[in-house]
């Protein structure tokens, strides 16, 4: 069940963030979702659909790096790094940490730590509704 659970997040990454496919957020977040980035919290399927819709109108070239991800039956980790460019055009890169709990074969929680790695005061890009 394990690498079932892996290859569903690194589906979902390249799809909802890389590829910005929101119109796939339910095959992946359970109605009832948490999603939680740094301090910003958002529950359920219409408020992540709006932050990565934010995402893709304001991020068109975000380019993803997946890490690792590992379960430990429904409850995992993951880490990727991720890189998108400014309203200035200058590049922004983030270190993303995530503990997740699935249930229904589907993403119920997910919490986030996210560290700038370059550029700076862009932290928004990953943490605001709207910047």
């Amino acid at each position: 069940m394990s690498s079932k659970h892996e290859t569903l997040i690194k589906s979902m990454l390249i799809d909802l963030l890389e590829q910005q496919r929101i119109d796939r957020v339910t095959d992946y977040f359970t109605e009832d979702a948490l999603l939680m980035i740094n301090n910003t919290r958002l529950v359920g399927i219409k408020a992540i659909l709006q932050r990565l819709a934010w995402i893709r109108d304001n991020q068109p070239a975000l380019k993803l790096s997946i890490k690792r991800v590992f379960f430990n039956g429904d409850e995992g980790f993951e880490h990727h790094e991720s890189e998108a460019t400014n309203d200035q055009g200058e590049t922004i890169c983030f270190k993303l940490f995530s503990f997740i709990q699935m249930r229904d074969d589907k993403v119920c929680r997910y919490e986030v730590v996210a560290i700038q790695t370059i550029g700076q005061g862009d932290i928004g890009v990953t943490t605001a509704i709207n910047v």
